[in-house]
This record gives C-alpha cells, sequence and structure tokens, in this order.
C-alpha cells in the first residue's frame, strides 16, 4: 500500500523534475569568460597537400620554408567543445598568427583565416586586419596576422589559417580567443 497520496506524489516529482532542471541550465547571472590556445606553427601547421609540405622545414617552434618558390600551408586550430554556441554569430573573439623573414630582405606574406565548419551558414573567409599581404620586418624579427571581429560579433569556431609562404620565411606561433560560460563563484 502506498504512503503517499496522489497530490503528493504529483508534488514530489515535480520537485525533482525542477531540481534536475537547474543542475543542467546556465544560471542567470552566468558570465562570459576568455578561454585561449597558442601552439607553435612547427606542431599544428602543414603545407596545403603533400607537394607543398615536402618542401617545409619543421621543427618544433616553427615552419620553415627554405625553397626558391612559394609554398602554400594551413592551421587547423582547435575547436573549443565548452564554447558559447548559439548566440552572437559564434565565439571565437580574436585570432593571430605570427610570422617573419627566414633569410633575404623585402619580403611579404599573405593569409586569410576562415571560421566555422564547411558549409556552415554565416561563416566565411577573412583578410587580416592590416590587409594583404604583410611585410615581414627586415630585423628578423616577426610581424604578426590580426583577425578581430566587427560590430561586438564574434566568428564561428573551429577556425583555419591559410597562408602564402614566400622563399625563406616562417611562420612562427599562433593564438585563438574563444569566449565560454562562466558560473559565478
Amino acid at each position: 500500500m502506498s504512503s503517499l497520496s496522489g497530490i503528493s506524489k504529483t508534488t514530489l516529482i515535480g520537485a525533482i523534475a525542477l531540481a534536475c532542471g537547474t543542475l543542467y541550465t546556465s544560471p542567470a547571472s552566468a558570465q562570459t569568460a576568455p578561454r585561449s590556445f597558442y601552439q607553435n606553427a612547427g606542431a599544428s601547421c602543414h603545407g596545403i597537400d603533400a607537394l607543398n609540405d615536402s618542401k617545409l622545414t619543421r621543427s618544433e617552434s616553427r615552419l620553415i620554408n627554405k625553397t626558391s618558390s612559394s609554398v602554400t600551408v594551413v592551421c587547423n586550430l582547435p575547436a573549443d567543445a565548452y564554447a558559447i554556441t548559439g548566440s552572437n554569430f559564434g565565439v571565437v573573439g580574436y585570432v593571430a598568427l605570427w610570422a617573419r623573414r627566414y633569410a633575404g630582405s623585402g619580403k611579404t606574406m599573405a593569409c586569410t583565416m576562415t571560421d566555422g565548419f564547411y558549409g556552415q551558414t554565416g561563416a566565411g573567409t577573412y583578410q587580416p586586419d592590416s590587409g594583404n599581404p604583410v611585410s615581414l620586418p627586415n630585423s628578423g624579427s616577426q610581424a604578426i596576422f590580426e583577425w578581430t571581429p566587427s560590430g561586438g560579433d564574434k566568428f564561428f569556431g573551429p577556425i583555419n589559417l591559410r597562408c602564402t609562404l614566400a622563399p625563406n620565411t616562417e611562420l612562427n606561433d599562433w593564438f585563438v580567443r574563444y569566449d565560454v560560460n562562466q558560473a559565478p563563484v
């Protein structure tokens, strides 16, 4: 024989369902916090095909084109499974790529960024904030390619970079910043 009446059972089940629902929803006071990924290009970038890849010299910290011809390189940056989705046109707030000349002078490099998954509605290809191509300093110091979304929007993740490395140029590092929901402490 049951010790709970029909109304008490309904109330108990409703209370349990409400408690479970609040465990799986973000609190109304959740805040957005940045989460970033940084990596050396030598570990995560590669030639766009086998022929381009065979022309590159890879080290743990950089990817170098020591040949006398241009090489096309792609960098597939990681996605963040915890990033905010479905709001404000995506989750990526900033992307950077550092490059420099390996030898010679008067070198330039051209790069573009593609956001989102293949065929994703709203995804696009973007030029760096400073335009293309970027001049690589003769001092041997690095130049930076930067992509910042405009008007408060965000880029879709994941991010893919495509660069044409002139002879005797190199990619050094990349950086991507995602926005994630962070519960208040």
